[in-house]
């Protein structure tokens, strides 16, 4: 849909400067000051087990792709002269 506009304005001889599309609450509820720090923490606290779920995912894929590669290879130590890809 917003490329159907963004075309549209494109025809019509102009240049959007920016397009995007933003989300916005249908609903919102005011905080106070220390609900904003529990909420502030939460975001944090998310942000950091998201960070530990990717790290977590790319060690796996580490140990199953050398895991692979030693199958590939009938064991010889090639991973070290192999370009990391995780």
């Amino acid at each position: 849909e917003l490329g159907d506009v963004r075309d549209g304005i494109a025809s019509g001889g102009l240049e959007p400067a920016q397009a995007e599309v933003t989300m916005r609450p249908s609903t919102s509820v005011p905080l106070d000051t220390e609900n904003a720090r529990q909420i502030i923490r939460l975001l944090e606290m998310l942000e950091d087990l998201v960070l530990a779920a990717v790290a977590e995912a790319q060690s796996k894929a580490r140990q199953h792709y050398e895991s692979e590669m030693k199958k590939m290879s009938g064991g010889l130590p090639l991973s070290a002269q192999l370009p990391k890809l995780f």
